[in-house]
């Protein structure tokens, strides 16, 4: 079945909130809603922060996928693939693999040097799924400071 992708604006949060609680939940990550909205907007307010899109089958949305825009002087221009969910039903059937393949033609166009994404520990299947299409584990521990 044909996978398109529409670039998501403010008008969708709320579908997008919905597939954020449910990606959330599946990985065991805390979701608290008015932090995801507020994200949100600030990412549809400034574009050179990334973009969004919902993905969709005939005309019905099966999940989401954001990435964020980077620079680095090891990688040059880079994307993050920050958050890929798709509806459990939507599994292993290409729509993730045609994502993947969408966001290299989106990276290439934009002269990006590499794409980044990060992928639970435990979750052996989305490991396997990143690897399958030419991700690479790194020998580096993600390491974060929160601010707020």
């Amino acid at each position: 079945m044909k996978v398109t992708f529409k670039a998501a604006t403010e008008n969708d949060i709320p579908q997008i909130l919905i597939l954020m609680n449910q990606y959330y939940a599946y990985e065991g990550i805390p979701f608290v809603q008015q932090n995801a909205r507020r994200r949100l907007i600030q990412l549809f307010k400034d574009p050179s922060l990334g973009q969004a899109w919902l993905i969709k089958q005939m005309g019905n949305t099966i999940g989401y996928v954001v990435i964020t825009n980077g620079f680095g002087l090891e990688h040059g221009l880079n994307i993050c693939v920050d958050e890929l969910y798709l509806d459990p039903s939507s599994r292993g059937h290409g729509v993730g693999e045609r994502t993947i393949e969408f966001l290299k033609c989106y990276a290439r166009k934009r002269k990006v040097v590499s794409i980044h994404t990060q992928v639970e520990k435990r979750n052996r299947r989305a490991c396997f799924f990143w690897e399958s299409r030419g991700f690479e584990r790194q020998d580096r521990y993600p390491m974060v400071h929160m601010m707020e």
